[in-house]
């Protein structure tokens, strides 16, 4: 029932027709997202015609493949159209039957008849800023309030990678040691030019001072 298909081999159309269709669908999953973060290792496990698809991602640890999320990709797991937790064990226990696991995020959706260890799931609903801005306390409205009228000289804008480079370097909290830090600022270079990436810059007296990298996906604009 269960196949595994490499990146030659995938139908990337079936795919991508499965995926976006699917009842779980998260952006960090899609085709594009995933080949740029694993780069070639990874592959997908399919289920009958592309009706159910799991991508996984790995590295090679003496010549055999240790799963592993890609960095920066909080959630993959079973994509189909139906949750079904028939299907997602199956996929389970063709993951644990296959593979040396050492850390794989199935996505929040998914549902097994075993119980998982869980970790808090933090999402940013999309919404008008207005009704955002009225869910804040007083006090918090009120601090926004006098920021406003005190804070002059800020400005907005649109940067390159190569414009907030350093800024990232000297801030990112995600990779503490240096080959990490390397290693994610390449991916956040690859994202851009993938044209995945947008990052938002606020300045205030001509001074870049935050930094929002935003993943662009039509489905959470």
């Amino acid at each position: 029932m269960i196949k595994r298909v490499g990146q030659l081999d995938l139908d990337v159309e079936k795919y991508n027709n499965c995926f976006e269709t699917s009842a779980q669908r998260v952006y960090s999953a899609s085709h594009q997202v995933v080949k740029t973060l694993a780069k070639d290792n990874w592959e997908v496990l399919v289920f009958g015609d592309y009706d159910a698809v799991m991508p996984i991602s790995f590295k090679i640890k003496f010549g055999i493949k240790v799963v592993v999320n890609p960095p920066m990709c909080q959630q993959l797991g079973v994509f189909s159209r139906e949750d079904s937790r028939l299907i997602n064990d199956l996929f389970l226990n063709y993951l644990k039957k296959h593979y040396l696991v050492r850390y794989y995020s199935f996505n929040s959706k998914n549902q097994f008849t075993q119980a998982l260890p869980r970790r808090k799931n933090y999402v940013l609903e999309r919404n008008a800023y207005s009704a955002i801005f009225n869910s804040y306390t007083g006090n918090k409205r009120w601090e926004l309030r006098q920021h406003a009228r005190t804070t002059k000289y800020t400005e907005t804008r649109v940067l390159t990678f190569a414009e907030c480079r350093q800024f990232l370097k000297t801030y990112i909290k995600s990779a503490p040691r240096e080959p990490e830090k390397s290693r994610h600022l390449s991916l956040f270079q690859d994202l851009e030019t993938a044209g995945l990436l947008t990052f938002k810059g606020f300045f205030c007296r001509k001074e870049l001072v935050n930094l929002v990298a935003i993943l662009d996906d039509e489905r959470t604009r």
